[in-house]
C-alpha cells in the first residue's frame, strides 16, 4: 500500500487534479480539513466558559499533525487558567479510553473530559459510570466529530461538529478549479473550516 506522501507525489508528477481531504502534514499539499487548532481551542475555552474546572484532554497519537494542533490549541485556552489540566495523548481506542478515563479520576478530582472522537467518549462515559459518578452531574464530556450515534448516548453526548458536507463541496469546487485551470492556477490552497459546538445533555 503506498503511502500518502507517495500518492501525492505520483499525482504532482503525472499532473493529476487531487487535493489532500484531512490535515496534511505538508502545507505545500493543496488541503481541506478541519481546523484542528481551533478544535483544540474551542473545546478547551467551551469547558471552562461552562464553569468546568479539572479537565482531561484525550486524544490520538502525537505524531499526527492533527493532534498535535488540537493540543496547541487546547493549551492556549488553558494558558491562564488556575486549576488543574491534563492533556493525554496516545488514546486511540474505545478501551484506551476506558483505561485512561478510570487512571484520571483516580488520580485527579476531574470535572470534565474533552474526548477527541465521539466514539471513544464511550469509554469514558463507562469509566465515570463505574466509579459510581453521573454525567454531566458529577463529570462532564465533550466529544470530537458529531457522529449519528452520539445522540444515542446516555445522556446524549455534546460535540464539536464537523460540517462534512460543507467540506465535501469546498473539496469538489477546487477540484473542479484545478481541472479547469490546473494545480498552479487553481493556487496550493489550505482550506479549514471552524468547528461547531452542538451543546446536548453531556455538559
Amino acid at each position: 500500500c503506498m503511502k500518502s506522501q507517495e500518492i501525492v507525489r505520483v499525482l504532482e508528477e503525472h499532473q493529476i487534479p487531487y487535493v489532500v481531504f484531512g490535515e496534511s502534514d505538508d502545507d505545500r499539499n493543496p488541503s481541506i480539513s478541519l481546523d484542528n487548532y481551533a478544535t483544540g481551542y474551542r473545546g478547551g475555552k467551551y469547558l471552562r466558559d461552562k464553569g468546568y474546572t479539572d479537565i482531561a484532554f484525550l486524544l490520538g497519537e502525537e505524531r499526527f499533525r492533527s493532534s498535535q494542533l488540537r493540543i496547541a490549541g487546547f493549551r492556549e485556552a488553558m494558558k491562564d487558567s488556575t486549576s488543574w489540566y491534563g492533556i493525554y495523548p496516545g488514546v486511540d481506542t474505545v478501551e484506551k479510553a476506558y483505561r485512561k478515563a478510570l487512571e484520571v479520576i483516580k488520580e485527579h478530582p476531574v470535572h470534565a473530559f474533552c474526548v477527541s472522537g465521539d466514539e471513544r467518549a464511550l469509554g469514558v462515559y463507562r469509566a465515570i459510570y463505574e466509579v459510581g459518578c453521573s454525567i454531566p452531574k458529577d463529570i462532564a464530556v465533550l466529544g470530537i466529530d458529531n457522529i449519528p450515534s452520539g445522540r444515542f448516548y446516555y445522556p446524549p453526548i455534546s460535540t464539536l461538529s464537523q460540517n462534512f458536507e460543507e467540506m465535501s463541496i469546498q473539496c469538489l469546487d477546487y477540484l473542479e478549479q484545478q481541472i479547469r485551470n490546473g494545480l498552479e492556477a487553481a493556487g496550493r490552497k489550505k482550506i479549514t473550516c471552524i468547528p461547531e459546538i452542538l451543546e446536548r445533555q453531556s455538559t
